[in-house]
């Protein structure tokens, strides 16, 4: 049994505030009253600033030359108090900084637009830093911005976020809940709940946090206290601190947590009493959420995910780095590339399928990688970031089988699951290993593991796991009429994925056998199945006798015999296998072999 990985997600939520707001706009709707936007050249209705999802406002990469403004409605501000705007925000840090293909501006104005202030830029540390986030800043992650005001007391401005990417080759860039306000004098908010999301039974767990000093006084002092399914913990007093105002304070509950039993457990952090005294604005100091505790981990084999295109110049980098690693570990992971229809004409091997993927981890430039669900960057991937993937302990016992005779496919899963997951999603990919024929403008003529079908679509099958309970699954299609080049050069990945967190739980991959064919039309007994020690085959003329594991890998070979045969199969472990049976008359079947 391995030990259980700690997969840190971190938990970030935006916050209700207090009367002392002047304006908090979650663009529920879109425009919201009193906005306003300027837009490129840019034609798609993407290139602009634009409602995603109906929760936040958007800009998205799309090969235009972009110059988009998203401008609020004036505001009043005092002549006195500690004033400042807040928003959550998120963008690629790689792409917008360390590449330099794009800038975001956060820009002030008390003369009705006509002149602008810059007050915050993506890639200005010191103005980052000073707004209370850290450098670097995450990618795919929400980060919180707190930019001061003080400059504009007693004055009417308009705040302009201003999005710039000459060739649209840089990034989305994402902005919800924009608050301006007048601060507290003691008030914080927890910003980051740093747990597992999944654990073992009797292992021990911290309860870590993070939070934002939004008040004008300095902290010297809190109460932190955790809650286990409803049942408080001792508080834990911090003090003989100093935390200013816009700055960020890490801490570990001193009293650490065992989970008894395989189950799902709410769970929250909360932060109280701040320099001895009542926070004014509670509902901001106390961040919920859940961890699934499991009987056991089970060895994983690694699932990658690459967003990728043949018209991005930079995507042929990405794919090498990725696949030169993949190779110097054949036969030992999962692999899916999802050809994206951007920039600009996009990728001729494009389906549906690939949006709706993109769509699921909030994809807004390419390349883009996942590592068992979990945002990665493909061009610095490595063996030793193989090597952590593959270390991850999985939550899912899985086999699979199919059946596939040249154009239909069927594909059969059983798993059984360690862990409770209420929302998960069990995914079948048909995937071909090498394709040429979809050549764009990036100079890459030749393309790994490209999807081609999703069984039995790109949601999967939607279902609650049960630790302990068995799943099956079965799917079946035609291969007619996709992007296939070559029927004998595809294989097959499956994976479960937790949506809630979008970790992959367990995946499995094989190469497809062309030729297979329904035992029912053979003249051929297989028994017993399930088998033990040995398994009896009855065969009408000689025939040649393989048998694969599910990962497509001979492991044994045989001749039979007219009549009565035997194979020791006392050898192999437990599981699921294939048999292979060819004659010298051109017969070829393929049979399910349970082995106990």
């Amino acid at each position: 049994m391995k030990k259980a990985l700690a997969i840190l997600i971190l938990f970030c939520l935006s916050f209700s505030l207090s009367a002392e707001e002047l304006i908090n706009e979650p663009f529920s709707t879109w425009l919201p009253e009193g906005w306003s936007v300027i837009e490129g050249p840019g034609g798609a209705y993407y290139s602009h600033w634009f409602h995603r999802d109906n929760q936040f406002a958007t800009v998205f990469v799309t090969g235009d030359n972009q110059d988009e403004w998203l401008i609020s409605p004036e505001i009043a501000l005092p002549s006195t108090g500690n004033l400042e705007v807040q928003m959550d925000m998120m963008g690629s840090f790689y792409r917008m900084v360390t590449m330099d293909w794009g800038d975001v501006f956060v820009l002030a104005s008390v003369d009705n637009g006509v002149t602008w202030d810059t007050i915050w830029k993506e890639d200005d540390q010191a103005m980052v830093v000073a707004s209370g986030v850290s450098w670097p800043y995450g990618g795919n992650e929400w980060f919180f911005p707190s930019i001061s005001l003080n400059a504009y007391a007693g004055q009417t401005v308009k705040i302009a976020v201003r999005y710039v990417s000459p060739t649209g080759d840089s990034d989305w860039w994402n902005v919800d809940n924009f608050i301006v306000r007048s601060l507290n004098e003691n008030d914080v908010a927890l910003q980051v709940f740093d747990h597992p999301e999944y654990g073992l039974i009797n292992d021990s767990f911290d309860f870590e946090g993070t939070f934002k000093n939004f008040g004008s006084n300095d902290v010297t002092s809190f109460e932190a206290i955790y809650n286990v399914d409803g049942v408080d913990s001792d508080p834990y007093l911090v003090d003989n601190i100093n935390v200013p105002y816009n700055t960020t304070y890490d801490f570990t509950h001193n009293i650490p947590y065992t989970y008894p039993d395989a189950e799902i457990y709410n769970i929250s952090l909360r932060v109280s009493k701040v320099n001895g005294q009542d926070d004014p604005i509670p509902d901001n100091n106390i961040l919920l959420r859940d961890i699934s505790i499991a009987t056991e981990t089970l060895d994983r084999r690694p699932f990658f995910e690459v967003f990728t295109s043949s018209t991005c110049g930079t995507c042929p980098i990405a794919n090498e780095q990725i696949d030169e690693i993949l190779a110097n570990n054949p036969g030992t992971y999962s692999l899916v590339k999802y050809q994206v229809y951007w920039p600009g004409q996009g990728d001729p091997y494009y389906i549906v399928d690939d949006s709706i993927r993109s769509e699921y981890y909030n994809v807004g430039g390419v390349p883009d990688f996942y590592s068992n669900g979990v945002y990665d960057n493909g061009f610095n991937f490595s063996q030793s970031a193989f090597n952590a993937a593959s270390n991850e302990g999985a939550y899912i016992d899985m086999s699979m089988y199919y059946y596939f005779n040249g154009t239909n496919v069927a594909v059969e899963l059983d798993f059984t699951p360690t862990i409770n997951i209420l929302d998960a999603a069990v995914h079948i990919a048909i995937v071909e290993k090498t394709t040429y024929g979809n050549v764009g403008t990036n100079g890459e003529t030749e393309f790994h593991n490209v999807l081609m079908k999703m069984l039995p679509g790109p949601e999967g099958n939607l279902m609650s796991l049960e630790e302990g309970v068995p799943v099956s699954i079965s799917e079946a299609t035609s291969l007619e009429g996709t992007f296939i080049e070559e029927f004998d050069d595809l294989q097959v990945v499956a994976w479960v994925q937790d949506n809630e967190t979008k970790y992959i739980l367990q995946s499995v991959s094989a190469d497809m056998l062309v030729g297979v064919e329904d035992l029912s039309i053979s003249r051929l007994k297989i028994y017993p199945n399930p088998a033990v020690d040995v398994v009896h085959i009855e065969s009408d003329d000689h025939a040649d006798f393989l048998l694969f594991d599910i990962s497509g890998r001979i492991i044994l070979t045989d001749k039979l015999s007219e009549g009565a045969n035997s194979i020791d199969i006392s050898g192999f472990d437990s599981g699921v296998y294939i048999v292979k049976v060819l004659n010298d008359r051109g017969f070829n079947t393929s049979y399910k072999l349970i082995k106990h």
